[in-house]
C-alpha cells in the first residue's frame, strides 16, 4: 500500500509555490532562480532587487495575511453558526458594511481612503 503526503504538507507546498510565482510574474519577469538568490540577499541584478523588496514582497505578504484573515473569519462564522455554509450576508454584517460604504461615498469626503472605515461595523 502506498502512502501520501499529509493534505496539509501538499497544501503548504502549493502555498509555497503560488507565493514564488505570485513573486516571480509581473510586468517584469523575475527568473524563479533569480527570485532565490535575491531573497538570501545574493541577487546580482539591483533592478531585480529593487521590484522584488519593494514591490512584490510587500504586495504578496498581504495578499497572504488577507487570505489568512478572510479564511479565520469564514472558520469563525461557520463554527459559530455550526452551518458549513455560513456567510457574513446570514446575520447582516455584509449589509452593514455596504450602507456604511454608502453613506461615507454620499458625504462627499475630499479622502476615498475613509470609505474602508465606514464599512467596518
Amino acid at each position: 500500500m502506498r502512502k501520501f503526503a499529509p493534505p496539509y504538507a501538499v497544501a503548504f507546498a502549493l502555498l509555497a509555490l503560488a507565493l514564488l510565482l505570485s513573486i516571480a510574474i509581473g510586468s517584469v519577469f523575475i527568473p524563479p532562480a533569480e527570485v532565490w538568490r535575491a531573497l538570501f540577499g545574493q541577487g546580482t541584478n539591483p533592478t531585480f532587487n529593487t521590484i522584488l523588496w519593494s514591490i512584490r514582497l510587500p504586495r504578496t505578504a498581504l495578499i497572504m495575511l488577507v487570505g489568512a484573515a478572510l479564511a479565520g473569519s469564514g472558520a469563525a462564522y461557520q463554527g459559530l453558526f455550526r452551518n458549513p455554509l455560513a456567510d457574513p450576508y446570514l446575520i447582516g454584517v455584509a449589509s452593514g458594511a455596504g450602507l456604511g460604504a454608502v453613506l461615507a461615498m454620499s458625504v462627499k469626503w475630499p479622502y476615498t481612503t475613509v470609505f474602508p472605515l465606514f464599512s467596518f461595523k
